[in-house]
């Protein structure tokens, strides 16, 4: 009885460690956009204050943002000032760009996505006058090997 507890117990753990794909894989190369930006303040992330980038994959056609990082490096594009605001005060989510710079800020690049213990900036809810901004059905992302496309 012992030793077919112990087969069972090897059998889900070993189901359990090759089952699951490890979070922190990273991508195959991706090309996609910079489509908004925010600034998560003290309200959304406590009291760490860093710019955020919004980014649309080059094949969605269904939303305004695929993904949300924060380690968009500075040297790779230039942004206009006007186009970098904080957030939309409306519902504490990202400002996105107007729709002629949508697909402006190109960029090719590989992602892991973060967990929610990973996260660099983990995003709270918001008290917004309208709908909040459903953060939760984005993911935050760490890029590698980021160049403008």
């Amino acid at each position: 009885m012992n030793i077919l507890k112990t087969i069972i117990a090897l059998l889900i753990l070993s189901v359990m460690g090759f089952g699951c794909k490890k979070n922190n894989e990273s991508s195959g190369f991706v090309e996609g956009y910079i489509v908004g930006s925010f600034i998560c303040d003290e309200a959304s992330c406590g009291t760490q204050f860093q710019r955020g980038y919004c980014i649309l994959l080059e094949n969605n056609k269904n939303g305004p943002m695929d993904f949300y990082t924060f380690n968009l490096p500075e040297e790779i594009l230039t942004f206009p000032h006007y186009i970098l605001k904080h957030h939309d005060s409306n519902n504490c989510g990202p400002a996105f760009f107007p729709d002629s710079l949508i697909t402006r800020y190109k960029i090719r690049f590989q992602y892991h996505k973060l967990s929610k213990t990973e996260s660099l900036k983990p995003i709270y809810g918001c008290y917004a006058m309208n709908t909040p901004f459903p953060w939760e059905d984005y993911q935050e992302v760490f890029l590698e090997s980021v160049m403008k496309w």
